[in-house]
């Protein structure tokens, strides 16, 4: 699902859920690193970035998910098998709207720390 996609009876609710983790995930210094080291494109901070996400923050990445899906965490991991997180992984990073959310982020993160 992508953030367009989130009926505005949940929107609330899932930018309650997503906050805590993004927090988490945009003030890591490693991962802000490798992204703003990447070439300027986003298969490059991609690549950079998604091994560090998958090791440091795979419960932040997985809550993310959830929440957009409009499903507990356990209700997400319970219904899902390699597959199915991948093309929802794939779709949240290739959504305009998520990358210009998490963009903003991560700038504010820049920001904060500059």
């Amino acid at each position: 699902m992508k953030l367009s996609e989130v009926p505005g009876d949940r929107a609330i609710e899932t930018i309650g859920r997503l906050a805590g983790p993004l927090a988490a995930i945009v003030t890591d210094e490693d991962v802000r690193r490798a992204v703003t080291e990447a070439d300027g494109s986003q298969a490059d901070a991609a690549a950079r970035a998604v091994p560090l996400l998958m090791q440091r923050h795979a419960g932040d990445v997985t809550e993310c998910l959830a929440a957009v899906a409009g499903e507990t965490l356990e209700e997400y991991t319970s219904s899902r098998n390699l597959a199915q997180v991948l093309g929802d992984l794939c779709e949240l990073l290739t959504d305009e709207d998520a990358v210009a959310f998490l963009g903003s982020r991560q700038q504010t993160a820049g920001s904060a720390s500059d």
